[in-house]
């Protein structure tokens, strides 16, 4: 019975760290060529916000950082292979429909790099309701999707960016504070167009995405091997 009530007390602490939407994907979900199939659009915001999907089998929210691109929920073209990569390990060489290293020709003028840019988007998605930095109400999530546009939209991309509102100077800000050097790492990752199954990026030009992924911490390696523990006191104790 005990045994019984120590799953039951686990489980219940392993589900309070569950977030609102869904579930960060694991590492193993990382890399390139994953099956990524788009399912819905539960969090509209403006046309962006948070989609429903499957990445590599796991179900999860992606985030739109994307102003240029489109994507149809549930369509045959929202099924597709796409390369995931962590924010901090996402270097000049590594394939995404999204710009890297010092590219500098922006709508907004400033001079960030796309990891910055993109750390910033990521920033500000953490402000939307109902995550734990979030409001309750909803009444900015549109003002935030329009600052993650202004602060992810290329020159090249055509068109004009959302024009700057408080969301977007407050990320601003954020990147000039020593917590900007390190946001995001072990935690987010950007979700890139279409591959192929080596990773190539093919003349496909659907969204960009960010999506949480989690780490494995060492409480919850202690938990496990508490419940080993557990189970192999059991075993014994049938054994005897």
């Amino acid at each position: 019975m005990k045994l019984i009530q120590y799953f039951a007390v686990a489980a219940l602490a392993t589900s309070a760290m569950v977030p609102a939407f869904g579930a960060p994907i694991p590492m193993s979900a990382l890399g390139i060529a994953k099956t990524v199939n788009v399912t819905g659009h539960p969090y509209n915001t403006n046309g962006g916000g948070g989609f429903s999907a499957i990445v590599d089998g796991f179900a999860t929210t992606v985030w739109c950082v994307d102003l240029q691109n489109l994507i149809s929920p549930g369509s045959g073209s929202a099924i597709y292979l796409a390369n995931v990569t962590p924010i901090d390990t996402w270097l000049l060489g590594m394939n995404s429909l999204v710009r890297k290293g010092t590219e500098t020709v922006w709508s907004d003028g400033n001079t960030f790099t796309a990891e910055e840019r993109y750390k910033a988007a990521a920033w500000m998605v953490e402000q939307y309701s109902g995550f734990p930095n979030g409001p309750t109400g909803t009444s900015n999530d549109g003002d935030l999707q329009n600052a993650i546009w202004r602060m992810t939209h290329a020159v090249s991309n055509g068109g004009s960016a959302p024009a700057a509102n408080a969301n977007y100077n407050a990320a601003v800000a954020f990147l000039g504070t020593p917590a900007a050097a390190t946001f995001g790492h072990n935690h987010w990752a950007i979700i890139s167009g279409v591959v192929d199954s080596n990773g190539v990026l093919q003349g496909d030009t659907r969204q960009t995405f960010l999506v949480e992924y989690v780490t494995p911490e060492p409480a919850s390696y202690a938990l496990i091997g508490s419940a080993l523990v557990a189970l192999g006191m059991l075993a014994r104790r049938r054994n005897s």
